[in-house]
């Protein structure tokens, strides 16, 4: 519980707050934004095939589960 509220408040900072204070200071922790889109739809990618190759094996070992 306390890894995801600190990871959300580390994206909420970044993404959000880092737009205004970027031009006055140089922030050393933040990456660069682009890859405040390129992380989340890696992981949601990543997240989704799992999900899916996890579901075509139980559906293949089901039909041929059923044959014999």
């Amino acid at each position: 519980m306390l890894a995801s509220v600190t990871i959300f408040s580390y994206y909420t900072i970044w993404v959000f707050v880092t737009v205004i204070i970027q031009p006055i200071y140089e922030l050393k922790y933040f990456p660069d934004r682009k890859w405040a889109i390129r992380i989340p739809i890696g992981l949601l990618l990543m997240g989704l095939s799992i999900v899916g190759i996890f579901t075509s094996s139980v559906l293949i070992k089901e039909k041929n589960r059923k044959r014999e």
